[in-house]
């Protein structure tokens, strides 16, 4: 003898996609939970199946997914394991790397001036005028648009900054060395610019007049 499902008192279904289904089943007294939940890649069979390689295999040891979970599994363990040691104070960036000259190092991955968000311009401009190189916002501006200074990343050099991770050849570092066997040398960045956003930032905080009193 067969019943129906709809016969259950009180009904309770689970929902799974369109969650405007939910509305009839509470509207008719009964319990609905609504599952979040769409086809992989948007419906995409290719993409889905770029999404499911990085899922890792128990059988399959060098699929893409199970060497992704090996460097997770790798990086948490020397995270964990580490033993910072302050050993210097370099009163400039640039007495750490000599050959800085012009260059800014900022967080993330390479990218134009023209992408980057408001904090990280903001912080640019407030490093030029640190540095001297120019006098006002708007000249400082105007001189990384038009490409005059260098951008570097600061994990390609070791380095560490504060927010937007702006670090210029006059700014303060600490210099901090990894004492476990994976003898990692890191910079990190002393005196933040105070600068929150480059349109209407004023650029006078504590750092910049710091650095005019020296």
């Amino acid at each position: 003898m067969s019943r129906s499902l709809l016969d259950s008192d009180p009904l309770s279904v689970i929902n799974v996609g369109v969650e405007a289904f939910t509305r009839s089943v509470r509207d008719a007294g009964g319990h609905a939970l609504h599952v979040d939940w769409q086809p992989p890649g948007d419906g995409d069979p290719d993409l889905a199946w770029m999404l499911a390689q990085l899922a890792s295999d128990d059988d399959d040891a060098d699929c893409v997914g199970a060497r992704i979970d090996r460097a997770n599994a790798l990086a948490v363990e020397r995270i964990v394991a580490a033993q910072p040691m302050l050993i210097d104070v370099a009163p400039h960036a640039r007495d750490v790397w000599p050959d800085m000259e012009r260059t800014l190092l900022h967080a993330g991955a390479p990218i134009a001036w023209e992408r980057m968000c408001g904090p990280m311009q903001g912080s640019m401009i407030g490093a030029l005028l640190y540095e001297g190189w120019a006098e006002t916002p708007q000249a400082a501006e105007a001189m990384l648009a038009r490409g005059d200074i260098r951008f570097a990343q600061c994990h390609d050099l070791g380095a560490v900054g504060p927010m937007s991770g702006i670090i210029s050849p006059s700014m303060p570092v600490f210099v901090v060395r990894n004492a476990t066997p994976f003898r990692i040398e890191c910079v990190l960045s002393v005196d933040g610019l105070d600068v929150i956003d480059g349109k209407d930032a004023s650029f006078d905080g504590d750092a910049l007049k710091r650095r005019e009193a020296n």
